[in-house]
Formats: structure tokens, sequence, C-alpha cells
């Protein structure tokens, strides 16, 4: 709880300044959803772009796959000058598709050489290789022993992975690890598979070794959160999305993740801000339109939960669980018609929820509706919600 006091005066104080700047996490955004045009557009309005390595690796890849790849190079090379070697596999992609196989190859076998390499099944069969693969350099780079032994049992684990064969992953790693307990991918791949059976407490284990073993890796931390709050220890996972953010203050999924701990953790101003944060970048979620909505809600600010779930069910399939969270807030207004509609909306699409008949009968009573509500609370007790017992005995006639 120390850790979560002191990141909520960091917060409440006011978010890293970073994370204000609604160009870079608009850009971000719309780069991981491979809208590379829009991207680069909302790029050029980042202020101090040419200093951030991180964030010209991700402009220069939507250059990359939009087709322009002398100005990805740029990027790429100027992210080199700033962080030696982070960009170097986007980099020999780059040379790859304008077919120059040594510059590509010289590139890749640095790479591979350096703390951001990549697994090797992972670098040979990217789509910009194919343009030199007949070449001599790139032939005498596959024949060549650059790669780690244990890398074709990773990609076999990936490989049963893919196939959902959890229990052979699982088996292929623990061997893996059991002769080099060093191999930090590996505890990572098996907590990704731990996650995927639902055993979020081995799945933390893992990701936590994998960080032990590679302090600075951001992809296992995030991974690391995620088991957290599956697990339910919403209170680390929020520290650690925290400790995301202000290391990726652009990274706009984080905070829509982080909101999600937070409304569980009864934190709604940093949920709601987070929420905020998230949609400068994705002015269209639904998810999170929806979740402001539960929170206001909870708050009981009825009205603005209200058009909240309007703005969602405008854009969205209705469900069950939308029309009975707008009716609770339209009963809370007192709008009484309008809870009817929605319980009945509800009612339509899970026609045995006891719960909802026994909602509805209260609003008909409210009303003076006596015969509906009676109505009602015989079809809640027919499902078998039993609570509707003792106010039919209250209220309606044999």
């Amino acid at each position: 709880m120390r850790t979560i006091s002191i990141l909520l005066i960091i917060i409440l104080a006011g978010q890293n300044l970073f994370s204000q700047d609604k160009a870079a996490l608009r850009a971000v955004f719309l780069c991981e959803s491979e809208e590379y045009s829009e991207a680069i557009r909302h790029f050029a309005a980042v202020p101090n772009l040419k200093t951030n390595a991180e964030l010209l690796v991700l402009r220069g890849k939507c250059f990359l796959l939009s087709g322009k790849t002398q100005q990805a190079i740029t990027d790429f090379s100027m992210a080199n000058s700033l962080c030696p070697k982070q960009a170097s596999l986007m980099l020999a992609r780059a040379y790859a598709k304008l077919g120059n196989a040594q510059k590509a190859v010289e590139i890749i076998t640095e790479h591979i050489k350096s703390k951001y390499r990549k697994p090797e099944k992972n670098i040979r069969y990217l789509i910009e290789f194919a343009n030199i693969d007949k070449t001599p350099e790139w032939q005498a780079f596959i024949r060549s022993d650059l790669s780690k032994r244990y890398e074709s049992e990773m990609a076999e684990a990936y490989f049963e992975m893919s196939l959902n064969n959890k229990e052979k992953a699982i088996l292929i790693l623990d061997n893996l690890i059991a002769r080099n307990d060093r191999i930090h991918r590996a505890y990572y791949l098996k907590g990704k598979v731990l996650i995927a059976t639902k055993d979020y407490h081995e799945a933390k284990k893992n990701f936590e070794k994998a960080l032990s073993l590679n302090k600075n890796n951001n992809e296992y931390r995030i991974e690391y959160a995620r088991a957290c709050a599956l697990e339910g220890d919403d209170s680390k996972a929020f520290a650690v999305f925290s400790e995301l953010i202000i290391k990726q203050p652009y990274k706009a999924n984080l905070y829509f993740e982080r909101s999600k701990v937070a409304e569980r953790l009864n934190l709604h101003d940093i949920a709601l801000n987070d929420l905020q944060v998230f949609t400068d970048a994705a002015p269209k979620s639904i998810a999170a339109e929806l979740m402001k909505g539960k929170i206001y809600a909870k708050n009981n600010n009825n009205f603005k939960a209200i058009r909240c779930f309007n703005a969602v069910l405008k854009e969205t399939e209705p469900t069950e669980s939308l029309f009975l969270a707008r009716a609770d807030a339209y009963v809370k207004t007192k709008t009484y018609k309008m809870a009817i509609h929605d319980y009945s909306m509800a009612l339509d699409l899970v026609p045995n929820n006891g719960k909802t008949y026994y909602k509805r009968a209260n609003i008909h009573f409210q009303i003076g509706d006596n015969e509906k509500a009676c109505y009602d609370l015989g079809k809640a007790l027919h499902f078998g919600y039993v609570k509707a017992r003792i106010k039919i005995m209250q209220n309606c006639k044999p």
C-alpha cells in the first residue's frame, strides 16, 4: 500500500508531462492500429521527436510499412545515434526492402549480437527479407551459426502454443529451463502459456523470473502487471502499470489497463483521468466510454452515466448488461418510463433473468401499476429469484 500511496501523490500532483502530449499518444495508438499514414501525420506534431529513440523507431516503422523506405532509414538511423542498435532490426528490414543485401546482412548481424536481439525465427521470415532471399549474402547469413542453440526449442514451444497444445509447450520450456535457468525468454513464454491455462499465480512467478534476468524489458513488465491483475493483486498491478506509464507515457493502452485496476481499487478519479488520456488517443473507444459510464454510475453521477451509455448504444450491439446499467441509472434519476423500457429490452435479450423482473416490478410499484408489478414478481420467482416471494405475500393477491 505504501507504493500505491507514493504513486498516488505523483499522479494526483499531475501526470508525467509527456502523457499530456496528445499528438504522441494519438500517433503511437494509430501506429499500433496499423493506420500508418494518419500516424505519420500526428508524429509530425510531436515536440522533441528527434530526441526520443523509441518514437523515432515507431515513426520509422510507419514510414517503412507505408512504402516510404528512405524516410524510414532516416528515422532508424537517428534512433540508433541516440540509442545504439535499438533500431538495427528495423534498419536491416528497410535496406532489405531496397534490395541492399550487403547492408541488410551487415546490420542484422550486429542486431543478433545486441541486447535488442529478437529470436531468429522472428527475423528470417519477415516479409522484407524475401527481397534478398536468393542473394549470396543472405544465404551465407542463414547458414551461419549465429543463433543460440536453445532457439529451435523456443520455436518449437511457440509452434505448440499456436496449436493450443499448452501442456506440450510447458514441457518443452521446463526441459529447456532445467538445462539452462538463465534464459529469460523461456520464463516469459512459459508465463504466457500459463495465462492461457488460467494459472495466473504461476504465470506471475514466471514473469517475475524473466524480469529478474532482464530487468529493463517492458514487454515482460506489461505481462507481469496483467498477471497480477488477473490474479486479483490489484495493488501490485496498479503499481507496475504506473511504473510503465512513467517509462512509456505515450502508450495509450497502458492508461486503459491501469484504469480497469484503478476502478476496482475505487480510485475513480484516477480511473477517469486515465480513460480521458486513453480517449485522447482513441476517441472512438466503446470500451472506454462504457467504463466511464459504470464509474459515473457508481458515484451517483447518473446523468453523465446515461450519456455514456447512450453513446455506447449508438455505436455497438446492445447487450443485457448495458441495458441493465442504463436502466439502473434511470431509476436513480426517477426516469421510470425509460427504466422500464431498458429492463424490458434486457429481458428481450435474456428472458430468464429473475432479478431483472424483480427490478422492473419495483418500478411498476413506484408508478402505481400494481398489476404489472405482481406479474413481474411472479416471473421473478418462477426464474428462481426468491426475494420476490416476500413482496408477493405483502403486495399481491393470491
